[in-house]
C-alpha cells in the first residue's frame, strides 16, 4: 500500500512539474550535455548529441511573443519546434532565427531535435 501511494505521489509531482514547464521529457545520447534554463530562455551546450527533448513552454493566452533562436554549432544540426495541439506551428533552425507567435488557448510544447550536434543553442522569448 505504501509503495502504491509513493508511486501515485511521484506521478502527480511529475505531472505538476510538466504543466509548469520544469519537467523535461528527453531521449538522447551525448558525450556531454549541459542544459540551461531561465525564466524566459532555454538552451544547452552539447558534444555529439543525437536525440530530442520536450517541455511545456509557459506562454499566456492572448499575448504575442517574439522568439529568438541563437545557435553556435561546430558539427551537426539542431532544430527547435513549437507545437500547439500536437501540430507544429513554428520551426526555428540556423536559417530562421526569429519569429513572432500569438499565443492561443492551449498548451505549447517546445521540442528540440539534435543530430550529431556539437556546440550550443539558446531560445529566448519575450512578450511584445
Amino acid at each position: 500500500m505504501k509503495l502504491l501511494l509513493f508511486f501515485a505521489v511521484g506521478a502527480a509531482a511529475c505531472w505538476l512539474m510538466w504543466e509548469k514547464g520544469y519537467y523535461v521529457i528527453q531521449k538522447k545520447i551525448a558525450v556531454a550535455f549541459i542544459g540551461r534554463r531561465g525564466k524566459n530562455r532555454w538552451g544547452a551546450s552539447m558534444t555529439s548529441a543525437t536525440g530530442w527533448t520536450k517541455r511545456v513552454l509557459p506562454l499566456e493566452e492572448g499575448k504575442k511573443y517574439r522568439l529568438y533562436y541563437d545557435v553556435n554549432l561546430t558539427d551537426g544540426d539542431i532544430v527547435v519546434e513549437i507545437l500547439h495541439d500536437k501540430k507544429i506551428v513554428l520551426t526555428l533552425d540556423a536559417n530562421s532565427r526569429t519569429a513572432t507567435l500569438p499565443a492561443e488557448k492551449g498548451r505549447y510544447i517546445l521540442g528540440t531535435r539534435f543530430k550529431k550536434a556539437s556546440g550550443d543553442y539558446e531560445l529566448k522569448w519575450e512578450e511584445i
